[in-house]
């Protein structure tokens, strides 16, 4: 007679297989207007950066995805928490639905993994949350319920009127607003204000700290500082740039500078910014063989 032996598990895997099918199948529209929302207003290239990166270490953790929680406390916290994430993609904001599937995704690795498996697996979590739900804080929460995006729109008009001052253009600023002489100048909105953009860099910046940094809390938190400052300093360019073009240069330049051409360099140009700076932060080359990290 021989003995095999056999671990628990919460769910056959049969059932676990039909369960993740449909989850998936009822967050697929979402994930579709999603992907949708990032090809027209940028910001795919660096979700697929950070997808990546959460994938990675995902696969890192890979002998624990073959194991199982045993737990029946830790099936019903993941229970619920899915079933939450079921009730709230029912609402009709797509914010809120990005943020019912990161909680759909927190309960199933309850489910499956436990506490300790949710642990091990918080980095990607957070990489993916924060990939869903970035369009939705830039667009929607952080100007309706906090302060944020006015003093960002107050500090790159302040910045662009300074340095329009040291290059010598007679300027006069007025908190969101930069005058050039009397013929005119621009008014930097909440479109403008870079939120943006430095959600954009703060989801590539925490992936790379994820998998790459080997560094102090400390250095991390320098390193996203000057993630920050550089945003900020580049659409503070963009901006003196558009209230340049405003009085000097004609209207077809500054359409283009502020929604054509321009404004796809301007992406593009922060989203290569910030790759190359972390390449220099942590010392990470591509193109060698990698002894630790991605």
């Amino acid at each position: 007679m021989t003995v095999k032996n056999s671990r628990p598990m919460p769910l056959e895997a049969s059932l676990w297989w039909l369960l993740l099918a449909a989850v998936g199948g009822c967050f697929a529209p979402v994930l579709l207007a999603c992907a949708l929302l990032w090809a027209e207003g940028g910001g795919l290239e660096n979700r697929a950066v950070a997808l990546v990166a959460a994938g990675y270490l995902l696969l890192r953790n890979r002998a624990m995805l073959l194991e199982a929680a045993v737990s029946p406390v830790f099936e019903a916290a993941g229970l619920a928490c899915l079933l939450g994430g079921l009730l709230l993609v029912q609402l009709p904001a797509l914010s809120v639905q990005s943020l019912a599937f990161c909680f759909a995704l927190a309960g199933l690795a309850l489910l499956r993994w436990g506490s300790a498996g949710l642990a091990r697996l918080a980095k990607p979590l957070i990489i993916v949350t924060l990939a869903m739900l970035a369009s939705g804080l830039a667009d929607s929460w952080l100007p309706r319920y906090t302060p944020v995006v006015l003093w960002l729109q107050q500090l790159v008009a302040g910045l662009a009127a300074y340095a329009l001052w040291m290059a010598g253009f007679a300027v006069e600023w007025q908190q969101t607003v930069i005058r050039l002489g009397d013929t005119g100048g621009v008014e930097v909105n909440a479109t403008c204000s870079g939120v943006r953009s430095l959600l954009e860099v703060g989801v590539l910046a925490t992936a790379a700290i994820f998998t790459l940094s080997r560094r102090s809390h400390r250095d991390n938190g320098f390193y996203l500082a000057l993630c920050a400052a550089l945003v900020i300093a580049l659409n503070a360019v963009r901006v003196l740039l558009l209230a340049v073009a405003s009085v000097y240069w004609g209207r077809p330049l500054f359409d283009a500078l502020h929604e054509g051409w321009g404004a796809q360099l301007y992406s593009g140009g922060i989203s290569a910014a910030t790759i190359l700076f972390t390449c220099w932060y942590f010392r990470w080359n591509p193109f060698d063989t990698p002894k630790t990290g991605l």
